[in-house]
C-alpha cells in the first residue's frame, strides 16, 4: 500500500498531465513544484487528523526579494475552524505550516508568489470540507473571485480552476491588512520571508559554483 504522503504527492503531480497543450508553461512552473516539493513532507492523515471534519482555514503569505526577478517565497498555515477563539487562533491550537521557496527567475514576482500559497492551500485542505482564506494580497483574491480579469500568470490561474473543480465548495476569501498585528499573518509572512532568504541564498551558493569560488 502506498504511503499516505505519496498519495497526497502524486495526486496533485498527476493534475499537470491535465493542462491543456496551450497551457505547457505549467510544466515548467518553478512555483508549482514548489508546492509539490512541499506536500512531500505532509503526510495526508496529518491533515486529516489536524483539521478534522468540520472546515478548514487557511492564512497565506507570499514574498519575493526582488520583483521581478526573485528569489521568493511562499507560505501556508492550515488550522481546523473550530479551533478559533473570536478569529483568534491559541498559540497551542494544532496546525500545519507549509511553505516553499521560488527560485530566482525573470518570471519570480510577489504576485506569483501570493498565487502559489493559494494553491498550496487548495491542495493541503481537504477538498469535501469548507475552506476559508485569509490572505493580504488584494490582488490575488480579486483575480481568484473573478473581480479582477485575469491578465498575467495563466499558468498558475489555469490550476488556481483546476484545483477548484476538485473541490466540493469554492473556498471563502478574506482580506487581512499585512504586517497589522493580525498574529496568523505575520507568521505566515515570517515563514514566507524565510523561504525567500532560502532561496536567495542558494542562489547565491549556486552563483559561487559556477564560478568555483565555493569551496
Amino acid at each position: 500500500m502506498p504511503s499516505p504522503w505519496k498519495l497526497l504527492v502524486t495526486e496533485y503531480f498527476n493534475l499537470l498531465d491535465w493542462m491543456d497543450s496551450a497551457m505547457s508553461l505549467a510544466d515548467d512552473s518553478l512555483e508549482w513544484h514548489s508546492v509539490l516539493d512541499a506536500l512531500r513532507n505532509i503526510p495526508v492523515e496529518t491533515v486529516r487528523t489536524t483539521i478534522g471534519e468540520r472546515a478548514a482555514v487557511a492564512y497565506t503569505d507570499g514574498a519575493c526579494i526582488k520583483n521581478p526577478g526573485g528569489p521568493g517565497g511562499w507560505s501556508v498555515i492550515l488550522v481546523a475552524a473550530n479551533e478559533l477563539v473570536a478569529g483568534e487562533l491559541p498559540e497551542d491550537a494544532p496546525r500545519i505550516e507549509c511553505y516553499g521557496h521560488i527560485p530566482k527567475s525573470p518570471n519570480t514576482t510577489n504576485n506569483r508568489a501570493e498565487i502559489t500559497a493559494v494553491l498550496a492551500a487548495l491542495c493541503l485542505a481537504p477538498r469535501d470540507l469548507p475552506l476559508t482564506i485569509y490572505s493580504d494580497s488584494d490582488y490575488t483574491i480579486k483575480v481568484a473571485q473573478g473581480i479582477f480579469q485575469m491578465k498575467a500568470n495563466p499558468d498558475l490561474w489555469e490550476l488556481y480552476r483546476i484545483l477548484l473543480k476538485k473541490r466540493q465548495s469554492r473556498p471563502i476569501f478574506e482580506w487581512v491588512r499585512g504586517h497589522a498585528g493580525h498574529n496568523q499573518n505575520e507568521r505566515a509572512d515570517e515563514l514566507a520571508g524565510r523561504n525567500e532568504r532560502t532561496a536567495s541564498a542558494l542562489s547565491v551558493a549556486a552563483a559561487r559554483w559556477r564560478a568555483g569560488t565555493l569551496h
